[in-house]
């Protein structure tokens, strides 16, 4: 007769010795029995699995709560965070819905959700942190301590005050304070520049996108033209009704027609996935873009001055 895990089993030519011991992950919590079963195989010490069923020692369930809570502090599960790219544009801070955006309102955009702006920022919170303590002293501390007589031939108790503040501190506050300032200021210049070059590529970027999306149905027609008057012409080289010197530039002029379409595209696509990845989007949303480009004036050579 032996007691296991809160029972009494009885099994004879024996001995099951039990040692319940829990192993947790961050997202699951469970027991597992250890069973030295001398009687089974011969060997000692061997972990039951539940791929051996004939060695199997299930323990009561309800041992298995029992460490559930220091499980839980020691291996804290991972915190909901937001997940680090908008799906699409519409999930963005500063989104307003409505007509296609413009080269000012993509950069505003930019200037908002740029995970390196955003990381940037964090780090001028964390400057100002600094600061703040770098203008904190070290409390002084007080210590006392009272010695009664207990025996001798002293009359008087025996006692001690003791006052204790960090010179050093003292000394070097101006220093601490004018570097932890500086640190700051630098962090803040930082993020100024950082600003600055994600405002200039995000304009960059919408202008090139937008250049091309006009730019685009004028090849598209090119390429159309091209392709009716190839057809033609290679139908009336079939005819006998012309030669192959006079088709051949109408082909090389398509193929180069296509080429161009193609690589105009395949820019697009490019520029887009480098403007989603500099709003924090995922490369697969579309950003509507519109607007019209900024026209020059033209130049008028009659009102020109020497």
């Amino acid at each position: 007769m032996q007691k296991r895990a809160g029972f009494w089993r009885t099994r004879p030519k024996a001995r099951i010795p039990i040692d319940a011991h829990l192993i947790a992950d961050r997202s699951t919590i469970g027991c597992v029995a250890r069973v030295e079963d001398t009687a089974l195989n011969g060997r000692t010490d061997a972990t039951a699995t539940a791929d051996e069923p004939g060695r199997h020692r299930a323990l009561p369930a309800a041992l298995c709560p029992l460490g559930a809570g220091w499980l839980r502090a020691l291996f804290p599960l991972s915190l909901v965070q937001t997940p680090p790219l908008a799906p699409s544009v519409a999930a963005l801070p500063g989104f307003v819905p409505g007509a296609p955006l413009s080269v000012a309102q993509v950069t505003a955009l930019a200037l908002q959700n740029n995970p390196d702006l955003r990381a940037a920022r964090g780090k001028h919170g964390l400057a100002q942190a600094q600061l703040l303590q770098s203008g904190i002293l070290p409390n002084p501390s007080l210590a006392g301590a009272l010695l009664p007589l207990i025996s001798g031939a002293g009359t008087v108790t025996g006692w001690n005050v003791g006052l204790t503040q960090d010179i050093k501190s003292l000394i070097t506050y101006r220093a601490r304070r004018q570097a932890a300032g500086y640190a700051a200021q630098q962090i803040d210049a930082e993020i100024l520049w950082n600003e600055w070059q994600v405002a200039g590529q995000a304009r960059q970027l919408a202008v090139e996108l937008i250049a091309g999306e006009q730019s685009r149905p004028l090849l598209v027609e090119a390429f159309g033209l091209l392709s009716h008057r190839n057809a033609v012409l290679q139908h009336a080289l079939a005819a006998g009704n012309v030669t192959l010197v006079t088709a051949a530039p109408t082909l090389v002029a398509l193929e180069s027609a296509r080429a161009a379409l193609q690589a105009l595209d395949q820019r697009q696509l490019s520029l887009r996935h480098q403007l989603n990845a500099l709003l924090g989007l995922v490369p697969d949303a579309v950003v509507p873009l519109g607007g019209r480009l900024i026209c020059l004036p033209s130049i008028r050579p009659r009102s020109a001055r020497i």
